[in-house]
């Protein structure tokens, strides 16, 4: 049996960080060729070890959540055109554009999975495989960071 034994991992801010270590119960003879860990939603910011000695996954999930396509409106300064755009890298430098709107998502959560398989051999080789669920609360901050950021100092 793969332990953590709950599938699921808890709750989280996207910007907390984490260690998560898995284990299998072996049998007398038995040893641990290999460790598979995937995750349903691949990031930079998580760290995964599939060392047999050390299977974990580590870090935060940073950047997971991205605002929604056309979230951000602007006043071009030369054109007076307004324009939308899906992130913040993409408006134009402020002194050029004038931000209008942002249109904040609801609700920002998501649930990311995993799954975990040891490949073990002993007198009967076998797997074992366990899936498991966490769930990444996001943080409004980081936007009102890059909102006061891109209306600030200009």
């Amino acid at each position: 049996m793969i332990t953590p034994n709950d599938n699921d991992l808890g709750e989280i801010a996207q910007s907390e960080d984490f260690l998560i270590s898995f284990n299998v119960d072996l049998d007398v003879g038995e040893t641990i060729d290999s460790v598979e860990i995937t995750s349903s939603e691949p990031t930079d910011s998580v760290i995964i070890s599939e060392s047999p000695n050390n299977a974990s996954i580590s870090g935060n999930y940073g950047q997971q959540f991205n605002p929604e396509p056309n979230s951000l409106t602007y006043r071009d300064s030369i054109t007076g055109e307004i324009q939308t755009v899906d992130d913040w890298d993409e408006l134009p430098d402020r002194n050029e554009a004038e931000l209008t709107s942002w249109d904040a998502p609801e609700e920002i959560t998501k649930t990311i999975m995993y799954t975990v398989v040891f490949n073990i051999s002993g007198t009967n080789n076998r797997q074992e495989t366990k899936e498991y669920i966490h769930t990444v609360y996001g943080d409004y901050s980081i936007w009102g960071n890059q909102l006061r950021n891109y209306v600030g100092n200009s």
